[in-house]
């Protein structure tokens, strides 16, 4: 009885160092063969959730490209820099700084099952071990899923010579359709509730803490941006976001385009411009860009000024 569970134990042993070399050999091989070089045109990037993804059309932006993904949270996105930055000459960042990225719910976007399911994957061959460890002690039960559809992801990637890793998997201008906002006002005027402040996400802002640092080791200057917003979405938290950025990103600058005037035909939802808002913005925006935005000192008062002259132009030819 003796030998045969000793014959056991070793059986499973082996088969257990088997199955573990083999998930680190499949993500081993993707980690060397990944390919993460851009276009040398490309000197600044764009990240952040579905809200930059649909708001800068990067066909129309000079030297930009829009790696946002719908869904993402900054500890993937913070993932997604350490892979690009080092392989690229990258000049700087534009993060979204928005009202529901530093929302409770990003908590889920982090280490729930469908995000970490979701975008885990495509960093796990990449991520170093703190990070691991990170979203295993927040979700145990979902993290080792996560491991198994890591692990048949890469292997369909590895049988498929499939190692060009940033486009499209890592996001980009998402061009959007639809047009709700009638839909969405009349949802809202029969809701009767009176909106609350919601708690914040203290563990996404740390790895937005984590980004910009990675950034400025790097010496790769960072923006925070935020991109429109339909004037009815929800901002309880404003205040917060606010007290946030000046209490802990103080010394980077805000580009903040939350009220820019674009019609309600423009917007797909209230978080979200439509193609028609993001070919009116990323043209205006881009025109920002050449006339000297980014090394002018008080960028917050020259954004306004620009807006109302944006505003004032279209109620005149209207």
């Amino acid at each position: 009885m003796k030998t045969f569970i000793n014959k056991t134990v070793l059986i499973l042993l082996t088969f257990s160092i088997g199955i573990i070399a083999f998930v680190l050999l499949i993500h081993y091989t993707i980690k060397r063969t990944s390919d993460f070089n851009l276009s040398e045109e490309y000197k600044y990037l764009i990240f952040g959730h579905s809200h930059p993804e649909c708001a800068f059309d990067d066909d129309l932006l000079e030297n930009f490209k829009n790696l946002s993904l719908s869904g993402e949270s900054y500890f993937f996105t913070y993932q997604k820099v350490k892979e690009i930055i080092p392989n690229n000459n990258i000049q700087a960042v534009f993060i979204e700084y928005s009202n529901s990225l530093i929302d409770k719910k990003m908590d889920e976007w982090i280490w729930g099952h469908e995000k970490m399911n979701a975008y885990f994957p495509w960093h796990s061959p990449f991520m170093k071990k703190d990070d691991m460890l990170f979203l295993y002690e927040k979700n145990s039960q979902d993290f080792l899923n996560a491991i198994s559809t890591s692990t048949r992801n890469n292997l369909s990637r590895v049988l498929s010579f499939d190692f060009i890793t940033i486009e499209p998997k890592y996001g980009g201008y998402k061009k959007l359709i639809r047009n709700n906002i009638e839909e969405e006002i009349q949802k809202l005027n029969t809701n009767t509730n009176t909106p609350k402040a919601r708690e914040l996400s203290i563990e996404n802002l740390n790895y937005l803490e984590k980004i910009i640092n990675y950034c400025n080791i790097n010496n790769v200057k960072v923006f925070l941006i935020r991109s429109p917003q339909h004037k009815y979405f929800p901002r309880e938290n404003e205040k917060a976001l606010l007290s946030l950025k000046k209490q802990k990103f103080e010394n980077l600058d805000f580009l903040d385009f939350d009220k820019f005037p674009l019609k309600d035909n423009q917007f797909g939802d209230f978080g979200h411009i439509n193609y028609q808002g993001a070919e009116v913005f990323s043209l205006w925006f881009n025109e920002l860009i050449q006339n000297g935005l980014l090394s002018i000192n008080k960028k917050t008062e020259f954004i306004n000024k620009e807006i109302e002259k944006f505003r004032t132009y279209n109620i005149v030819n209207e």
